[in-house]
């Protein structure tokens, strides 16, 4: 097995164990949108539902990262990087492996990487709730697909059961 499984596996659990925290984080947060509250409790739970998602973007994008550079030897560059890498894991690099993602988990991944750029540049008062709460719920599902997909790839790369 390429030791990159081991690694992928790891980061994979923390993204999982971070995503259970934001489903309970999400539940509560409905309780208080939807009885009278003050702004501070809309905006630590929006807040934290906003930083949940874009720090687990983050972390998937890692672990994405990590397969360019150790397998594909290339990790684009530039102000488009991540957008290039995630079409780029949609793909098979001849040669030297199979596709990393399905389409589903492209197109899953798209939304939320768009979203977190949307965090990364606005304040509290530029976030849509509806969408704060929507790509929440996104994630775990984002989530699954991804694991279901390194499943795959590592059984077609040759480094699982």
């Amino acid at each position: 097995m390429h030791p990159i499984f081991v690694d992928l596996e790891i980061a994979l659990k923390d993204i999982q164990a971070e995503a259970r925290l934001m489903q309970s984080a999400n539940a509560r947060y409905a309780a208080v949108a939807s009885a009278p509250s003050d702004d501070i409790d809309r905006w630590t739970y929006l807040t934290a539902l906003s930083a949940g998602v874009e720090k687990t973007y983050t972390g998937i994008e890692k672990m994405l990262v990590r397969i360019a550079n150790e397998i594909d030897r290339h990790v684009p560059d530039g102000h488009d990087r991540p957008p290039t890498l995630l079409r780029r894991m949609a793909v098979a690099v001849p040669g030297r492996r199979p596709a990393v993602i399905s389409e589903t988990t492209l197109s899953l991944l798209n939304q939320l990487r768009g979203f977190r750029h949307r965090v990364r540049n606005s304040y509290f008062e530029g976030l849509d709730p509806a969408r704060v709460v929507e790509n929440a719920e996104r994630l775990p599902i984002a989530i699954e697909a991804l694991a279901e997909d390194i499943a795959v790839f590592q059984k077609s790369f040759g480094g699982g059961p």
